[in-house]
């Protein structure tokens, strides 16, 4: 700076701060005969004034060391510095406090790091480094940026240079195999610069940018059918950056077969990759080609299979973990292992909701198999040809992964001996039931067959001759034990369950043969029990009828010592009437018809009487009706005959309804045309 009048002037820089700490350095390159350096406000005028005389600069004299601001001479506080020596001004904006050092130490003891020493304390405002000269020149070289000398604990360059770096390459590999891809265009930016470069020999360059973090896009993949585009954030130029970019996505998810349910913790390899998950979800980034897939998981087998990948493909996959089951053939007779080879066929069907798995037994007697399926029954077929084929069925729970199956070996001699179980269920409590049956093999009871009813409520089993098993059914609640059966020859045996209190209602021929019935509307049952003590009947029949005399069920026996049928169709609120037909020697044939309102269980009719029968409780119920109707009519007619037969007719109604009586429809007309009568009588009376 020169001022060619040989007067004041004043230079300004064009960078401020108002917070912080920094420190700016000048090296006097003309000093004649002395120039001020330090700091000032918007206010100093760049002109002919005297710096040193305005309160917004605070300044240090070169030829005296003084510090100056708003006094003519100022105040001791460096020694003079000449032409070649370097002043370092500080500043810690935050405390309003200033110091300078010449020639790396700092005037008066000051120590700008302990916040010590300091020449002012009373900057203020927004502030911009100064210089200024006294009389004829003044010149000085400033750095903000690169300090020559030590900057203080916690102070900073006024200025942050851009650093540069000369060259910055990006390479692309390929996510699944490393394999190197060339052809590719790098777009690399950041808030203020966006620099954009395509290769075709897989490097790009990018050179002379400056440090710091990035965002990359690398885009236009063309290698092998292309790629997916990516992206990468926080990329630091410093040092090469290998990015990397996938060709195909695969979602897999795991399932377990059983029940259907989100496998959530499993993992996957692959040929080149092994990825895990604990939510269920695993990304195969691949390329496009055939793959193996391995997939594990806790408590389940291992899952092996292929899936195929083109490029640009994003895909789901969905597995279904199973668990291996191995089955073994016995000889139920002997224990021994079962000859397959001496059959035509042996096969084993695993019935699923949505499939069925198949095995043939055609090079061992054991088998395993990967289940992935809730099961519902296993149904091994054996077939031999001209002599015939038989089954048998296990319904093994889940957690059975052994499974044994004892067959009959027709060639060796055992003799298949088929018999048809037949189920009568009296209450419906056995619906879907299943039978079960066991047999001592090699001195040990085992599990022979397991099958349910179908829907003739029939099971077909295949037993060997002369054979002790031992029959039980599970319909879910309890285990009933039916007892012991050695098939001799092929037939049909009916079961009857469950097995019902008999409480004769009706008795005739000296109590040789009765009957009764039950309506209990809350299992819907409506039923008739024949008991024939002699074993003299031989034909029983019981139909229902609704209200409009429309037969809704009939049933019927000639296993007629003891009978039960039951409609279990029966209704609140409805009204029933059933007919019983037997065929008796000693009384050709006999009908009883019956009528029942379904309000309840009304076996004893509405209202329960603790410590009674059935049929006491009906008899007092029947000689309360008739007496309480007796004594209102016999009131009620004194005062009026034709009300007294109307209310009593409302109350036979009721006693009806209650099942306390039996009165037919045609009664119910009679005493309404009496009713009416008796309301004529009444009226001419009056008149």
């Amino acid at each position: 700076m020169r001022n060619p009048n040989n007067e004041h002037a004043t230079c300004r820089a064009n960078t401020t701060k108002t917070t912080g700490k920094f420190c700016f350095e000048s090296i006097i390159k003309d000093d004649s005969p002395a120039g001020y350096t330090g700091l000032g406000d918007n206010g100093i005028p760049l002109d002919t004034t005297s710096v040193n005389l305005d309160s917004g600069a605070w300044m240090v004299e070169s030829a005296s060391g003084n510090k100056v601001n708003a006094d003519a001479g100022g105040s001791a506080y460096c020694s003079a510095f000449t032409v070649g020596e370097v002043l370092m001004t500080c500043i810690d904006f935050d405390a309003n406090k200033i110091w300078w050092a010449v020639g790396g130490t700092f005037c008066d003891g000051g120590d700008p790091g302990a916040g010590t020493g300091e020449a002012f304390s009373n900057l203020a405002g927004e502030l911009w480094p100064l210089i200024a000269q006294s009389s004829s020149s003044y010149q000085s070289t400033f750095n903000f940026t690169d300090m020559v000398g030590t900057l203080p604990t916690g102070f900073s360059a006024w200025d942050t240079a851009a650093v540069t770096t000369p060259l910055f390459t990006v390479t692309l590999i390929d996510t699944y195999d490393n394999v190197t891809l060339n052809n590719f265009t790098a777009t690399l930016f950041n808030s203020t610069d966006t620099l954009i470069n395509t290769t075709t020999s897989g490097e790009v360059n990018f050179t002379n940018i400056g440090l710091g973090t990035y965002s990359l896009n690398i885009t236009g993949i063309n290698d092998s059918g292309g790629y997916f585009n990516q992206s990468f954030r926080d990329v630091d130029a410093s040092s090469a950056f290998q990015a990397n970019a996938f060709q195909s996505v695969l979602r897999l998810r795991a399932a377990d077969g059983f029940n259907n349910n989100t496998i959530n913790d499993f993992s996957a390899v692959t040929n080149q990759s092994s990825d895990s998950t604990s939510n269920g979800l695993i990304l195969i980034l691949a390329k496009g080609g055939d793959f193996a897939l391995n997939v594990t998981a806790s408590s389940f087998d291992d899952l092996f299979t292929n899936f195929s990948l083109r490029a640009l493909e994003n895909i789901s996959l969905n597995v279904t973990m199973g668990s291996i089951f191995n089955f073994n053939l016995i000889r139920e007779s002997t224990g021994n292992v079962f000859d397959f080879n001496a059959t035509n066929q042996t096969t084993l069907n695993i019935f699923c909701p949505n499939q069925t798995i198949q095995i043939f037994f055609n090079t061992s007697s054991n088998a395993s198999q990967i289940v992935t399926c809730r099961f519902d029954l296993m149904q091994m077929t054996v077939d031999y040809g001209a002599l015939g084929s038989y089954f048998r069925t296990l319904i093994p729970p889940v957690t059975q992964k052994n499974i044994t199956w004892y067959l009959i070996d027709v060639k060796k001699g055992d003799v298949a001996i088929q018999r048809i179980i037949q189920l009568l269920d009296l209450t419906r409590e056995f619906t879907n039931a299943k039978l079960s049956v066991t047999r001592a093999v090699s001195g040990v009871v085992r599990t022979i067959i397991e099958q349910r009813f179908d829907i003739s409520n029939n099971v077909n089993l295949f037993l060997v001759q002369n054979g002790l098993y031992s029959l039980s059914i599970d319909n879910g609640v309890s285990v009933t034990i039916l007892g012991n059966l050695i098939p001799t020859e092929a037939g049909t045996q009916t079961i009857t369950l469950p097995k019902i209190d008999f409480v004769p209602s009706e008795t005739i021929l000296g109590d040789n043969v009765s009957w009764s019935y039950s309506l209990n509307v809350t299992t819907n049952v409506l039923r008739m029990q024949y008991l024939d003590k002699v074993e003299k009947t031989t034909f029983v029949k019981f139909t229902v009828f609704n209200e409009t005399n429309a037969q809704l069920f009939s049933g019927e026996s000639t296993d007629t010592s003891d009978v039960t049928i039951t409609f279990n169709q029966a209704f609140a609120n409805r009204t029933y009437s059933t007919e019983l037909f037997f065929i008796h020697p000693d009384l050709s044939n006999h009908t009883d018809k019956k009528v029942f309102y379904g309000i309840g269980d009304t076996s004893s009719g509405a209202l329960e009487l603790q410590g009674w029968t059935p049929t006491e409780q009906r008899d007092i119920k029947k000689w309360v009706a008739y007496i309480f109707l007796i004594v209102w009519v016999l009131i009620f007619s004194s005062v009026h005959s034709g009300l007294a037969i109307a209310t009593m007719t409302i109350w036979l109604w009721m006693f009806r309804l209650w099942q306390w009586v039996e009165v037919s429809g045609i009664i119910f007309g009679f005493l309404i045309l009496i009713g009416v009568v008796a309301w004529i009588v009444e009226a001419m009376r009056k008149n």
